[in-house]
């Protein structure tokens, strides 16, 4: 096991073939990265029980389907949790999107109603808590333990220690720090955190936060694959 992101050198990437995910790649518009899928695999495999899960991030759907996928099949309970106001970065409220008829909010619409969509179908059986907040909104509300309701209209309770939480939101550095810290105050120990986009040569500048919790004493690294997954170990 690597103790420290950046040193695996030329490892190959650790991949997981599963029949259901071509086809939900097909139909689900996303980014996710091959390598997630292995991370994402293991970590709902070995995570305590019982604990909540949470996505940061959510988008149109395909990670959160990814999640419940993964859980259905190593058959654990663990509730989702998903923390989103889908505010895309250059979008201009009123605003057409170009020479287009369509507006940035008539865009935003669309995409969250894709995301009901394609959760509903694909995860209907085990819907997850859809938040519409942005991440540091997200955790004053679960700090507070409130109870309000998703984006599918259920009732939500809020609050407790997490088992699994996947970064996937806002790549700004400074962003997912405060993603971090925040994630780390929750996640129980044995927990794990897989941060979306901070491979040693992804453009968006996480890789230095990986080395730094790399470098703690209570998180180990699982993986760089090329993403970085930890484990939290007390």
């Amino acid at each position: 096991m690597p103790s420290r992101p950046g040193t695996q050198g030329e490892t190959a990437m650790k991949l997981i073939e599963d029949p259901f995910m071509p086809w939900l790649r097909f139909a689900n518009a996303g980014m996710l990265e091959r390598g997630n899928l292995w991370c994402i695999d293991h970590a709902v495999a070995n995570m305590p029980d019982g604990l909540p899960m949470l996505e940061i991030g959510a988008f149109c759907g395909l990670s959160t389907n990814a999640i419940i996928h993964f859980c259905r099949k190593k058959g654990r309970a663990n509730p989702l949790f998903c923390a989103d106001k889908w505010l895309f970065e250059g979008a201009e409220a009123g605003a057409r999107i170009g020479m287009s008829r369509i507006s940035h909010d008539e865009y935003r619409d669309f995409v969250i109603d894709t995301f009901r969509r394609n959760v509903s179908f694909f995860s209907g059986d085990r819907l997850p808590f859809p938040i519409m907040a942005l991440s540091d909104e997200f955790f004053d509300l679960w700090r507070a333990g409130a109870e309000m309701d998703d984006v599918f209209g259920n009732r939500a309770v809020l609050g407790g220690p997490l088992a699994f939480a996947y970064v996937d939101g806002s790549h700004d550095p400074g962003q997912c720090r405060r993603d971090f810290e925040n994630v780390h105050a929750f996640l129980a120990p044995g927990g794990y955190v897989l941060f979306d986009d901070s491979g040693p040569q992804s453009p968006f500048g996480l890789h230095p936060l990986m080395l730094e919790i790399g470098d703690r004493d209570d998180y180990e690294l699982v993986v760089e694959n090329p993403n970085s997954l930890f484990r939290k170990t007390r």
